[in-house]
């Protein structure tokens, strides 16, 4: 029995083998990859987020740019705030004292920025005493500025006394408004430097 054993065994190989040949696999052909369209899809997906981050990026020098005008635009209303003095007066207060620091600040910051400090007075006293005294407003400004660090040669003064009133009544009110140093840019405007 082992001889047939031995003599079907080769016979049995053979037997599966063939069974095995005739059942033939097919196995599944893959799907052609489509290189172009996936190369399509990341450009695409690339050029997207190009274009949401130049986006951001302006969006954030828009804002930044309007934060600068604003502070450009304080600035600039600071440095034009007239300063007020009392009747008769030509010594700044602590309250245009807290004024002239302020534009003293923005000055320091500025080198380029030169300033015309024109003196005013009511329409109290003669036009001589009024034009001294708005040229006294003007030079006391001045001396404060420049005890701030500013160079003299960045403000000129000038007086107008009486001249150039922002009101005509004859009242209190009138008058203190009348009594005043106003400053005007001549110079370096456009390189005001802000923090």
């Amino acid at each position: 029995m082992t001889q047939m054993r031995r003599a079907a065994a080769p016979l049995l190989l053979i037997l599966l083998a063939a069974v095995g040949c005739s059942q033939k696999r097919v196995l599944p052909i893959p799907a052609p990859v489509d290189r172009a369209a996936g190369e399509d899809e990341a450009r695409l997906g690339s050029i997207a987020r190009a274009e949401a981050a130049r986006q951001d990026s302006l969006a954030r020098e828009a804002s930044l740019r309007s934060a600068r005008e604003k502070q450009l635009a304080e600035a600039r209303a600071t440095i034009a705030s007239p300063v007020y003095f009392g009747y008769d007066r030509y010594d700044p207060s602590p309250e245009p004292r807290e004024k002239l620091d302020r534009k003293g600040s923005i000055l320091n910051r500025s080198p380029s920025l030169r300033l015309r400090l024109s003196g005013h007075a009511d329409d109290r006293g003669s036009d001589e005493y009024n034009l001294a005294l708005g040229q006294r407003r003007a030079a006391s400004a001045l001396e404060y500025l420049t005890a701030l660090g500013i160079p003299a040669a960045r403000l000129d003064i000038t007086s107008f006394g009486e001249e150039k009133p922002v009101c005509q009544e004859s009242l209190e009110s009138c008058w203190s408004r009348n009594r005043r140093v106003e400053f005007e840019i001549i110079g370096g405007g456009d390189l005001i430097v802000v923090r």
